[in-house]
């Protein structure tokens, strides 16, 4: 959510587009052109209210993208040309980077992981303590062959990477036979480092000044269930953005299983969800070979990937499902891309327009 300083630029924004959009049907079309997410505005109130509402959460490039978009439907209101200048020159008048635009993010967290007392509890040396039954197999069958093939590879005490709170434990990342990279930090540790790093790259590339507040929730899959339950009522309405981590081999312990199931995270498609494997795909000879290949004959690629965090560029899938959902994310960012280059086209055809284009008009 962008966290600007009002202006009398932006008070003539809030009267203007509040007379041009009036209804909520108009008001959600233009937002949506402009990139602007609805889930953040309450439209239960006046036009005045809820433009009052979108321009406090209105970045630059959003607040441009308005403009633009108001002057394609009302192309002859003198006040979007005189408010599309002064945006223009505005910007050509920020001085340096430290005067850009910071965005403070706030990101809730759920892990999902097995506390060390559960998990002292339910995993003994040879197996489960006791086993679910799934699809007419006990669970237990399952875990006995996870544990085998952890084994093969060096891993053989499960139970030491929980501690007293879920987010006290330490994913397998980068672990197995040769490793050099065991992981000893928790869930916790390992996320804000990467919101760090996130930062940092954003910094680096010049973009939008952000800060991400990661915070962890542990109510959804506590002991109270009455909380359980205001926590999963509470997800229905809330436009929080919520990052689900879960520990597959935590899905053997029955009671975080149902509790998980109950929550309403899983099933919820603005909760994003990812489940952590026990063993690194690094780990199998073929893999790490491939990947070492990979360091010395395309470094850039290699650089880009694991220093870079760039999500245009992937080096480790080996599924159908995996490249079919990274081609998605890509092609995704693509057309975004794409639309930000044509709304910026289309902002110099205007301009073009205005300053008397043999083709073009003029406002009356």
């Amino acid at each position: 959510m962008a966290n600007m300083k009002w202006s009398d630029y932006h008070q003539e924004l809030e009267d203007v587009f509040s007379e041009l959009y009036l209804e909520t049907p108009s008001i959600r079309r233009i937002m949506n052109q402009a990139g602007l997410d609805p889930r953040f505005i309450n439209f239960n109130g006046s036009s005045v209210n809820i433009w009052d509402q979108i321009i406090e959460i209105a970045d630059q490039e959003m607040l441009i993208s308005l403009i633009i978009n108001a002057m394609k439907d009302h192309p002859r209101d003198k006040r979007l040309w005189k408010l599309h200048k002064e945006h223009t020159v505005s910007k050509e008048k920020e001085p340096n980077d430290e005067l850009r635009e910071l965005i403070l993010v706030e990101i809730k967290f759920v892990i999902a992981a097995m506390k060390w007392k559960d998990a002292s509890g339910i995993i003994k040396e040879d197996g489960l303590e006791r086993g679910a039954i799934w699809n007419g197999v006990n669970s237990n069958l399952y875990f006995q062959e996870i544990s085998k093939e952890l084994k093969k590879i060096g891993i053989n005490n499960l139970v030491n990477r929980y501690g007293s709170t879920r987010c006290d434990w330490k994913p397998l990342l980068d672990s197995g036979k040769d490793s050099k990279m065991d992981s000893a930090d928790n869930i916790e540790c390992i996320i804000r480092d990467v919101c760090k790093k996130i930062e940092d790259i954003s910094e680096r590339r010049g973009g939008k000044r952000t800060r991400i507040k990661p915070c962890f929730e542990s109510k959804f899959l506590g002991d109270d269930e009455d909380k359980r339950k205001g926590e999963k009522a509470e997800l229905r309405n809330n436009n929080s953005e919520y990052v689900l981590i879960i520990d597959a081999i935590s899905i053997f312990d029955p009671i975080l299983e149902e509790r998980l199931n109950f929550s309403g995270l899983i099933h919820n498609p603005k909760v994003a969800v990812i489940i952590v494997y026990p063993i690194n795909s690094m780990s199998f000879e073929i893999n790490r070979l491939i990947e070492k290949m990979i360091s010395e004959r395309l470094n850039d690629a290699h650089i880009r990937f694991y220093e870079d965090l760039d999500k245009l560029c992937d080096i480790s899938i080996g599924n159908q499902a995996t490249f079919n959902r990274r081609l998605d994310c890509i092609l995704t960012q693509k057309v975004e891309n794409a639309s930000v280059l044509r709304a910026n086209s289309l902002s110099r055809e205007l301009q073009s327009r205005k300053l008397g284009g043999t083709t073009g008009f003029l406002p009356t």
